[in-house]
């Protein structure tokens, strides 16, 4: 969540010149709505948000502390409200904020309450924090206040900032015309707790990061409330987290904090920008919240690359510069009104990333729609303890491969449950479970080599068909899951080296089946967009734990990975059509639909006539 400092450079051009003004002050009218009298110097004004802020919980007034830069012309001038990440503050996206004013934009950013100098208390954008954002927008768009071109609005946000991007989405305030969100969450425990596996390096990383802020930025007196910036739910939703019970709970909270389910609400045209390898906010939520909004006829566009939080890279490059010429057109286009052709653009663009030490090779990929199918299919088909292989045969009557946490041992020797797990297997083959069935912490499946250099883009599905059992000191915590599987993918070169593309996350409550014989577990890996080429061979392995960045299963489990187990690939064949600026044809006119046929139509030796009036019904 901490993209304050990371996305700043999204729009980041010449350092700014900055002038000081004692007060802010609406100028005369003028014609600066287009930004044609740029670049513009500008003035920075610090200020209180007063009126119309909620208290805190306690009841106590609160105050946000906010800055405003107004560019130094007649105006009026569009407005655009950035929202900081998590931990940020006013002084947040700095280099953002600086280049929109530049450009002719009036730019308005305020510490979210319980961070900086703003009293009250962090809620996630909860009701509180939308509306003290609703209260900015509507400040700003008050001429009274800043030259303003009233209701010609603009929002971006980062992470934290992101989810403010969604939340006014859903408020449709007319002032608003466009917004940009970046590396954020649609649905937030999916985003922290991706099928009820914690990622408990961040977030547990950033619930006390959090917790310590007590010291405001300089420009204001330090808060009052130090050891007080987290409201009682927050705390009950941590604790529930670390303890792995009551996730049904935390779930339904959360989903108050997320836009998942209410996609309805947006209206406005929104930009979603989304790493492939970010650590923190996959981009499966980007790709689901594309496809809900281009469902509804809302003017979207998608961008999927290397950005985002660790391990992605968040600053500087040409992909970054990249990305500020397509913010800059979106805002351009929805605010101002100028044909710039972004709305005629391919509106899904992506970039192939690895995980880790990602080089952006300026080999974008541009498409007119969704295409990203599951057409590379793959059974995974067990071998030797720990390996296997990935093959487009089906592969059956081989032995299991058994991943274990927590123990060690034969399976079915296990005093506690081993009787259990061959009783079983016994059940469902009608042989003994395999004496040659060996434990292992992480399997690896391999492919045959590539023939040809593929680009596969999208989300990863694997459907693995399993038995599995607690083991050692009895049945896990009420609640929590019996067992976890992690996969990963990789390139796998000629000469073995093994470049990881992606990963995922899994566990299985015993109400989906885990403990129950044979059954499926079908799940999504993280998305990912990589080119696998010629003579490399697709690498899947499934581990039982991934830690620090995932939080260890607690329960003791073996389980066992049979042949009929698949791994589905995204294709993108259909990634064709060129990047922005370049545009797509005009849309052909469209002939007027045929009247309707009014005469006899025989079926089955029966005349059939309706009139146009009852086909129109």
């Amino acid at each position: 969540m901490t993209m304050t400092r990371n996305l700043a450079r999204f729009l980041a051009v010449a350092t700014a010149v900055v002038t000081m003004a004692p007060t802010i002050g609406a100028r005369a009218a003028g014609d600066d709505r287009l930004g044609q009298n740029g670049p513009y110097s500008y003035t920075q004004h610090d200020f209180w948000i007063s009126d119309g802020i909620d208290p805190d919980d306690m009841g106590n007034p609160v105050q946000l502390d906010a800055r405003v830069l107004i560019p130094n012309g007649a105006g009026p001038f569009p407005g655009l409200l950035i929202n900081h990440g998590y931990l940020g503050d006013k002084g947040g996206d700095g280099d953002t904020a600086a280049a929109a004013a530049r450009n002719g934009y009036i730019v308005l950013r305020y510490s979210s309450r319980g961070f900086g100098a703003s009293r009250g208390q962090v809620d996630l954008v909860g009701t509180k924090e939308t509306r003290d954002m609703l209260t900015a927008i509507h400040w700003l768009n008050n001429p009274a206040n800043v030259p303003i071109w009233v209701d010609h609005i603009a929002h971006y946000g980062g992470s934290y900032g992101g989810a403010h991007d969604y939340n006014l989405a859903m408020a449709n305030d007319p002032a608003v015309k466009a917004l940009v969100a970046a590396a954020t969450w649609t649905d937030l425990y999916d985003g922290l707790l991706p099928n009820n596996v914690l990622k408990i390096s961040y977030e547990t990383g950033f619930y006390a990061a959090g917790r310590a802020l007590g010291v405001a930025d300089g420009d204001f007196n330090p808060r009052s409330d130090p050891n007080n910036n987290y409201s009682r739910e927050l705390d009950v939703m941590e604790a529930k987290v670390a303890a792995g019970v009551d996730l049904d709970g935390v779930h339904t909270l959360l989903k108050k904090h997320s836009v998942v389910d209410k996609w309805d609400r947006i209206h406005q045209p929104m930009f979603i920008i989304q790493g492939l390898n970010d650590g923190l906010f996959d981009g499966n939520s980007a790709i689901q919240s594309y496809q809900e909004l281009k469902n509804r006829n809302v003017p979207v566009r998608l961008y999927l690359g290397g950005i985002g939080h660790p391990p992605a890279r968040a600053s500087g490059g040409p992909e970054i510069a990249h990305l500020m010429d397509e913010v800059n057109a979106w805002l351009d286009h929805y605010v101002r009104g100028i044909d710039n052709g972004i709305d005629r653009a391919a509106p899904i663009e992506f970039a192939p990333t690895k995980y880790f030490e990602n080089d952006y090779l300026a080999q974008n990929h541009a498409i007119t729609g969704y295409p990203f199918g599951w057409n590379h299919g793959y059974n995974i088909c067990p071998g030797m303890p720990g390996r296997g292989t990935l093959t487009t045969t089906p592969c059956t009557g081989l032995l299991p491969t058994v991943l274990a946490a927590g123990t060690g041992g034969d399976p079915v020797s296990e005093p506690v449950v081993g009787k259990q797990l061959g009783d079983g297997w016994r059940d469902q083959f009608g042989s003994e479970f395999p004496s040659l069935a060996t434990r292992v912490d992480v399997a690896r499946y391999d492919s045959e080599p590539m023939a040809q250099d593929t680009l596969l883009a999208g989300i990863p599905k694997l459907s693995l068909k399993v038995i599995s059992a607690s083991i050692g000191d009895g049945a896990p915590t009420t609640g929590a899951a019996l067992y976890q599987v992690d996969p990963k993918v990789y390139d796998l070169a000629p000469d073995g080296t093994a470049t990881l593309i992606t990963r995922g996350a899994y566990s299985e409550m015993p109400a989906q089946g885990a403990g129950k014989g044979l059954h499926t577990a079908a799940f999504d890996a993280f998305a990912f967009a990589w080119t696998f080429k010629a003579g490399h061979r697709l690498r899947l392995s499934l581990s039982s734990a991934d830690f620090g960045y995932l939080k260890p299963n607690s329960t003791a489990f073996e389980v066992a990975i049979m042949s009929g187990s698949q791994l589905l690939m995204p294709g993108a064949e259909y990634a064709t059509a060129p990047v922005y600026p370049a545009l797509l044809p005009a849309p052909a006119p469209q002939p007027a639909p045929p009247l309707p046929n009014t005469g006899g139509a025989t079926t089955g030796g029966t005349s059939v006539t309706k009139s146009a009036t009852s086909l129109l019904k």
